[in-house]
């Protein structure tokens, strides 16, 4: 057994990390854990390491050196990798991301088990154990897909309590690889989760029939895994027709004040690159939209978990919808109630703060309408002032590092010799 030495601090780093920006993760004040902990496992082979798995770095090619690779003695199972947070923390999901150069088939059969502190740092009580088998197409495992997910806090509304996480082979398959081991919480209890989700099981209404197995509570059954699956299995919704405008709603029962909404895309294929998600009254008239920009799960900005701030939004019908010639594909709808926080002019991507995020976003919606704080509907030198007065401003996103660059004379009189600005038309934006 082979393991990574001890990180220094981590709760000071957990704490530094929560005010940087986490595009990937999107409920709010959550990190991924992994990096501040200790990652012990069976072995690394083929020169890769044990801190591959959990360096941060999402690269799956095992050439660019960032990928674990480990065997084990068949004599002397189990395989298995296994991260010490250092802390006990509230895990809202568990995802490990593959290899990107090379489908290996090694996500099942798996035991994922998450253990509280024994009071001595040592693995304790059980809080979290579930195996996810592959013994038939679509059963639940994680050998479909480019990213294998799952989330703990099902029932657990505050998040699972633990502080060591283990991945264990159950099956006689002695090599395990993969390009990051990620575990996604804080160090104080969540604020939102599964529990509390107030869309799962609502009656559902589409545009067209759901299709290629899917059903019409695919997407709103609390399951967050991305992968298609089969007949059996039918965690994603998929469309029938493809089209501008093809539709899945969710009746909350009645008007609700609206906190966060939290979409969860497709993992194991690149289907719907852009959605619409609209709040309704209960008259079916539109209160407000988003668009929500889907990027490939390759880019390092991945379009899988995307948080939508609805705070000062009331509506009983929550509606996801294509606006380009694609079918509709997505994992899970899920919505909080509560006051939230009102957006920022500035806050171009809806992740509640004013950070780098916004700056990009600007930048990708110059000349367009993509990022208009003072809503005269041009993105300009005018709104980059807005952005550079509330930068730092709402929820833990800050970006730490980032440094605030002084505005030019071009930029506020409009920013036309900034080359590397494309004048990209885009919708207004807030979401991730």
């Amino acid at each position: 057994m082979i393991s990574r030495p001890f990180a220094i601090g981590n709760l000071l780093a957990i704490g530094a990390a929560l005010t940087a920006a986490q595009p990937a993760w999107a409920l709010p004040g959550t990190v991924n854990l992994a990096p501040f902990g200790t990652a012990t496992a069976t072995g690394a082979d083929f020169g890769a390491s044990i801190e591959d798995g959990i360096d941060g770095n999402r690269n799956g090619d095992f050439n660019a050196g960032s990928v674990y690779y480990g065997n084990a003695n068949p004599e002397n199972p189990p395989l298995f990798y296994e991260v010490d947070l250092g802390v006990n923390a509230y895990i809202d999901r568990v995802q490990i991301l593959r290899r990107t150069d090379a489908d290996q088939g090694v996500f099942g059969n798996m035991r994922l088990t998450i253990y509280q502190d024994d009071g001595n740092g040592n693995p304790g009580a059980v809080a979290f154990t579930k195996d996810y088998l592959t013994g038939g197409f679509g059963e639940g495992g994680f050998e479909q897909g480019s990213w294998g997910t799952t989330d703990p806090s099902l029932n657990s509304p505050q998040g699972t309590l633990g502080r060591h996480v283990r991945l264990e082979r159950i099956d006689n398959n002695y090599w395990l690889t993969f390009a990051e081991f990620e575990v996604i919480g804080r160090t104080t209890p969540l604020a939102f989760s599964e529990a509390n989700n107030i869309a799962r099981g609502k009656p559902v209404t589409t545009s067209s029939a759901p299709g290629y197995f899917s059903k019409l509570e695919s997407a709103n059954d609390g399951n967050i895994d991305g992968n298609f699956g089969g007949s059996g299995y039918q965690p994603v919704y998929h469309s029938s027709n493809l089209g501008i405008g093809e539709y899945w709603q969710v009746d909350l029962g009645s008007e609700k004040q609206l906190d966060y909404l939290e979409l969860f895309a497709r993992s194991d294929y690149y289907s719907t690159s852009e959605f619409k998600v609209s709040v309704l009254n209960q008259s079916l008239v539109e209160v407000g939209s988003f668009i929500v920009v889907n990027n490939p799960l390759t880019n390092p900005n991945p379009g899988y978990d995307h948080l939508v701030n609805t705070a000062g939004m009331t509506g009983q019908y929550i509606r996801v919808s294509t606006t380009k010639e694609e079918h509709l594909v997505f994992s899970e709808l899920r919505a909080f109630e509560g006051p939230g926080s009102i957006p920022l002019e500035a806050d171009f991507n809806g992740d509640g703060a004013v950070n780098g995020l916004d700056l990009a976003k600007w930048k990708q919606s110059f000349g367009g309408a993509g990022a208009d704080a003072n809503h005269d509907g041009v993105s300009d030198g005018a709104d980059y002032l807005v952005w550079q007065r509330q930068f730092g401003s709402g929820g833990s996103a800050q970006v730490a590092a980032a440094s605030v660059p002084e505005p030019s004379a071009t930029l506020i009189a409009g920013g036309a010799a900034l080359g590397l600005i494309g004048a990209a038309k885009r919708r207004r934006s807030a979401c991730l």
